[in-house]
């Protein structure tokens, strides 16, 4: 038990309101005597003292780690997203395709890179495919490091898909 002298106690009353006992701590240390977080948090339990922290977000507050619009995160999957909107994140590759062709994504399309590096955000590098293109392309391992092969390949896939789509006519 760790016993303190009567202005150690006021200055702990005083300043313990709103404030983690490690910031406490820390602080008490430096104007008297080294003392663990633990002692403070003891003292607050011996003494019936209310730090007034709830652990609870309160409403209105800003959270700390709130992102402002326009930045960006990486997935743990590699690509990168932005945010475009108050809790709306879209995938970097796909805003800068939508804002150089100024229209969305049609739906059952997505945009993909070209020579499968996920950072390289040139506008050339990006390609639209629809996704039974996109499913067809990854089974046969057509999507490759190289810009030119991709394209090729996907110009490949396009014939493949229509020559099957003529035969079930």
């Amino acid at each position: 038990m760790t016993f303190y002298s009567d202005e150690e106690k006021q200055w702990i009353r005083d300043h313990q309101y709103q404030r983690y006992a490690k910031d406490i701590a820390a602080e008490f240390s430096e104007l008297f005597r080294p003392i663990k977080t633990s002692q403070i948090q003891d003292f607050r339990s011996r003494f019936k003292l209310d730090s007034g922290i709830t652990g609870l977000f309160q409403k209105g507050l800003t959270p700390p780690k709130k992102r402002p619009i326009g930045s960006e995160r990486t997935e743990r999957d590699g690509y990168i997203k932005i945010k475009v909107a108050e809790n709306t994140w879209i995938e970097k590759h796909r805003y800068i395709w939508e804002q150089m062709h100024h229209q969305s994504v049609p739906k059952g399309h997505v945009v993909i890179f070209a020579d499968s590096n996920r950072n390289n955000f040139d506008p050339n590098n990006l390609i639209l495919v629809n996704r039974s293109e996109l499913v067809r392309m990854n089974k046969y391992g057509r999507v490759t490091n190289f810009k030119e092969i991709t394209e090729s390949n996907l110009a490949l896939t396009k014939l493949e898909l229509t020559i099957n789509k003529a035969k079930r006519r």
